[in-house]
């Protein structure tokens, strides 16, 4: 509960209004491979980590992850209106949240202005990081991409992931990221073995 009361006092200067979202919000946990497809509400993750996709019944492409501290609202139908377009969730491990269930959005909007903006901005954060993706995804080679998400989201120059994984990250299909993994490992950019792809400095 502690760590929840210091991410609402982070975010609000309303006493009433933190006060009333410790008394609405909820916490639940999910398994790893959990999938929410409908708007859950305003999530804070404790402890864990999921996976925001789009999935078109053919293919499924990563949009962002959040884990630890982080939050966000699972849909844009959360916020706005005659919106038809919503993102999907993964857990990608099991993972603990605190989260304002979607019915009670609309009256806190409704009655403290800090709630309404915050909804706002997670929602132009959210789709700016959707554009900058579309954007790669429209004019970035696909190459530049593959190397970029390695470079982001390797530690200590190494990243474990799958081709599988790599390839919904980035857009594309796993044959085409194998065969992009090959050129870059033959250009000395990288190195791999199962499961794991290392930076070469």
């Amino acid at each position: 509960m502690k760590k929840v009361e210091n991410f609402l006092n982070s975010i609000f200067t309303n006493d009433e209004l933190i006060k009333k979202c410790l008394e609405k919000g909820l916490f639940k946990t999910y398994k790893k491979g959990d999938d929410l497809w409908q708007c859950q509400g305003l999530i804070f993750i404790i402890d864990g980590s999921i996976k925001i996709f789009i999935d078109n019944g053919i293919r499924k492409i990563d949009i962002f992850n959040l884990s630890n501290d982080e939050y966000c609202l699972l849909s844009a139908s959360c916020v706005l209106n005659n919106i038809s377009f919503d993102v999907n969730i993964e857990f990608v491990k099991n993972t603990s949240v605190w989260l304002i269930p979607s019915k009670d959005l609309e009256e806190l909007s409704e009655k403290y202005l800090e709630f309404k903006q915050l909804k706002l901005d997670i929602v132009s954060k959210r789709l700016s990081e959707i554009m900058r993706f579309l954007e790669d995804f429209a004019f970035m080679p696909l190459a530049n991409r593959v190397l970029r998400y390695i470079k982001d989201n390797a530690s200590n120059n190494e990243l474990k992931i799958t081709h599988e994984e790599l390839a919904r990250a980035v857009g594309s299909s796993r044959e085409v990221v194998t065969k992009i993994l090959k050129e870059l490992k033959s250009e000395n950019k990288i190195t791999m073995q199962r499961g794991i792809i290392r930076i070469c400095d």
